[in-house]
């Protein structure tokens, strides 16, 4: 398999394996040290042995629930404290909805965009809040990234009009 490829496959798992996250966090009844064993491991809290076994079971794509089985590390209470806020959580309401039965949390990211999350528990909740709004700015910056490096634009010689300019310097261009 060429490395371009290999590349946009462990991607693609990384991504399923993040939104599964999240899903699992949103439909969890209640927290405890498997959910809060995946979420250190994401963000790189585990000790090495640990995060390159689980490394390996993402690569290989099997479900949250293996990954999680191997986990034993002492990590942070994410899922059942509310002092174990995620690095750059910023959530600015939760409410219980009796009706629902579910507590709403608002995460606002960095650049002002809000996240929303619906779980059972007000931790569970602002954790899957912080989690999907950093993990919509880390897509942003990746869309970002990839336009800086050119790889979606066109080559060299395409991106050079009739003066001899380079349009990546100055992305606006006046047609007459």
């Amino acid at each position: 398999m060429p490395a371009s490829s290999q590349g946009m496959s462990r991607h693609i798992r990384q991504r399923e394996f993040v939104e599964n996250l999240i899903r699992t966090i949103e439909t969890a009844e209640e927290g405890g040290r498997r959910l809060d064993s995946v979420v250190s491991y994401l963000l790189g809290e585990g000790d090495a042995d640990t995060d390159a076994i689980i490394d390996l079971i993402v690569e290989e794509g099997y479900p949250l629930e293996v990954s999680s089985e191997v986990l034993d590390a002492d990590v942070p209470p994410f899922s059942t404290s509310l002092d174990a806020k995620l690095p750059g959580e910023n959530v600015v309401l939760t409410m219980y909805a009796s009706r629902k039965g579910q507590w709403m949390a608002i995460h606002r990211s960095s650049d002002g965009k809000d996240s929303v999350a619906w779980a059972r528990t007000e931790c569970l909740a602002r954790r899957a809040a912080a989690l999907k709004g950093k993990w919509a700015q880390t897509k942003v910056l990746a869309e970002i990234a990839r336009g800086v490096a050119g790889e979606d634009g066109p080559q060299n010689s395409e991106q050079e009009d009739a003066s001899g300019e380079d349009d990546r310097e100055n992305p606006w261009k006046i047609l007459f």
